[in-house]
Formats: structure tokens, sequence, C-alpha cells
């Protein structure tokens, strides 16, 4: 598993940025991948636009570890992304 916090800068990231990317790294995707979804995170900046952009990347399983280990109600933000996305 790649460590986020060797292979990229922290300080400045999102608490939402670090654990999809340390959600992604479980899941054993590769550092190019890894530095791809953080240079989109990067651009999007407000933590809010990367959950959304993160829901509509990431598996629905993923989505809801993410959301659990950000202590946030997985159900609900699922349910409001659907609504936003129609999806």
């Amino acid at each position: 598993m790649i460590d986020i916090n060797e292979h990229f800068d922290t300080y400045g990231m999102s608490d939402v940025a670090y654990h999809a990317l340390k959600t992604f790294a479980e899941n054993g995707l590769d550092i190019s991948y890894l530095n791809e979804v953080n240079e989109e995170l990067k651009k999007l900046k407000h933590w809010l636009l990367q959950l959304h952009y993160l829901y509509t990347k990431m598996s629905s399983e993923n989505f809801f570890k993410l959301a659990q280990k950000l202590n946030y109600d997985a159900k609900a933000l699922e349910r409001s992304f659907h609504v936003i996305c129609r999806r």
C-alpha cells in the first residue's frame, strides 16, 4: 500500500482529499492514479466540491468507506448527491 504521507504534501490538504487518497491507496491503486486524483482535488479546493467529485469517481463501496472515515452519514450523503446528480 502506498503511504500517502510519504508521497504527498498533506499539509494543506483537506480531510476529504487526504482520506480519499488513503481509501484509494488501501484498494491498491497505483501512484499515477493517486497523483491524477490529487491534482483534480487540488483544483476543486473546497471540501464539498471534492466530496461531490469523489462521489462520481468512486465506487459506492469506497464512497461509503470514505464517508465513514470522515464521520459523515454515508446514506444521507448518497441520497443528497443522488438528487443533485439525478443518478
